[in-house]
């Protein structure tokens, strides 16, 4: 007498169903392992990032004053250009105010005009953008004046102070030494010596 198909075992009807619990339990150990390279991944990607930050944070920090970024323009073989070309590099944190990116900005669009530099327009404006992309924003918290003959010195110094910098990079070494400078620990170098001492070690 043949069984009514209702009575039939759903293993014994469809032999796959009896597979099923070898499937989940397959399934489960791939998604563990998927889960646990995730979170191994996830750990080496945090130790990365704390050990870039480290590393970013032990670095010298400057301020550029405004005569280096001109000559790095004017020419490519001094050590001017050296620097502006390493900016990228995280070979050296450089700081950067708003009065003293305006102040370069002022000062490359006027040599740009004038012709003074051998640069396109696309190459000028890659060079402000580069210069406020790759620099630590510095807030001007106190407006310090150490009585500079030149007032752009003035704000270089102000953009150092406020940094927390330890060099200030100029062609104009002894302008900055003529100001009340003794409060604060700062060098003031020129770029071939940044480049021997600081940049190469």
């Amino acid at each position: 007498m043949k069984r009514p198909s209702f009575l039939i075992s759903p293993a014994v009807s469809n032999p796959s169903h009896a597979l099923l619990p070898q499937k989940c339990y397959a399934l489960f150990e791939v998604r563990s392992i998927y889960q646990h390279q995730l979170v191994a991944t996830k750990i080496c990607l945090l130790l990365e990032a704390t050990f870039f930050i480290v590393a970013y944070m032990a670095l010298k920090k400057v301020v550029i004053d405004t005569c280096v970024i001109e000559s790095a323009l004017r020419s490519q073989l001094g050590a001017s250009f050296q620097i502006l070309s390493n900016i990228n590099r995280h070979q050296f944190r450089f700081g950067i105010s708003v009065p003293l990116y305006l102040e370069y900005e002022s000062r490359i669009e006027t040599l740009f005009n004038s012709k003074a530099i051998k640069i396109s327009k696309k190459a000028k404006d890659a060079v402000l953008k580069a210069l406020a992309f790759y620099a630590d924003e510095v807030p001007i918290y106190y407006r310090i004046r150490p009585n500079l003959k030149d007032e752009n010195d003035n704000m270089v110094f102000e953009c150092a102070a406020n940094y927390n910098a330890e060099y200030i990079v100029t062609h104009n070494v002894a302008d900055f030494g003529k100001g009340d400078l003794a409060p604060y620990a700062f060098e003031i170098i020129t770029p071939q010596i940044f480049l021997k001492e600081v940049q190469h070690g």
